[in-house]
């Protein structure tokens, strides 16, 4: 099994886009939202579905991690 620092060893290594040297964060936030959507029990399979609910999520992890540096 995994390690929390295997998680995030493998969240570090993710091929972000970047745009004029900045990394745009939209790949880590979608798996932030995806992990916060499993936990709440609302994906129980391999199939992410593309939801309001799923779009909120994305928003609410937007909204906490954009502000941090990458």
């Amino acid at each position: 099994m995994a390690s929390v620092f295997d998680w995030i060893a493998a969240m570090r290594r993710l091929n972000c886009n970047k745009h004029k040297g900045a990394v745009a964060p939209h790949k880590p936030i979608l798996l932030f939202a995806v992990m916060a959507e499993i936990e709440r029990g609302a994906i129980t399979n391999c199939f992410v579905p593309l939801t309001e609910q799923m779009k909120r999520a994305f928003e609410a992890q937007w909204r906490l991690h954009r502000a941090q540096p990458v």
